[in-house]
């Protein structure tokens, strides 16, 4: 009876509650990364963690990763429990044979709504530089196994062979040998590497 002076009329509250969906890529903080890792870390370990925003909700937040070049033959990603994106190491590396990697990590996000809202200002790229650590490594032999012959009850101080071994790193330290069993019926000489017999043989 609107108007009428015999009408009534009456007031509510009404809330809307707007749905968060995932219509923002999420964007790397940084458009570039360094990171120092020594040589001796372990396939499979942590390198670093690229940390990653979305203006969506956490729920929301669903960024994949990848490196799209050869970085990804020695390094990984994937997302932890924030899903920014984990740095994974894939092959071992070695200082004395590369001492810094450059790559590109891109962030790719399966969106509710294309284009996302924030298109325009996201960083879905970034540059990555891996610089390898020098870890003072042991003395690498040249065989694994050494095989020598040797006729029984002989006692002259013939060299048998040579034990050989060098310093994998740059620095190419000077190597002692020596034999860890004491009671050894051999003996080597401390700088060339070279193998004795210290007392007669019982092939018996």
């Amino acid at each position: 009876m609107a108007g009428m002076a015999t009408g009534c009329t009456a007031t509510t509250s009404v809330t809307i509650t707007i749905t968060d969906v995932n219509d923002n890529i999420a964007s790397f903080t940084r458009s570039k990364y360094e990171i120092s890792v020594p040589e001796n870390l372990k396939v499979n370990e942590e390198i670093g963690v690229l940390e990653v925003e979305d203006r969506d909700q956490i729920e929301n937040k669903q960024p994949i990763f990848s490196i799209p070049s050869d970085g990804d033959k020695i390094f990984g990603t994937k997302p932890n429990q924030d899903k920014n994106c984990v740095l994974m190491l894939k092959q071992a590396l070695d200082y004395e044979t590369r001492n810094s990697y450059t790559f590109t990590v891109k962030l790719d996000e399966d969106l509710h709504f294309s284009p996302a809202d924030n298109f325009n200002v996201a960083n879905t790229t970034a540059q990555v530089t891996i610089w390898v650590i020098d870890v003072d490594e042991p003395p690498v032999f040249t065989h694994s196994i050494y095989n020598f012959s040797v006729y029984e009850e002989e006692i002259k101080r013939e060299i048998l062979g040579t034990i050989q071994a060098r310093d994998p790193d740059r620095a190419n330290k000077r190597i002692e040998y020596s034999i860890l069993d004491t009671d050894s019926p051999f003996d080597i000489d401390s700088k060339t590497g070279q193998l004795f017999i210290l007392r007669k043989l019982d092939r018996e």
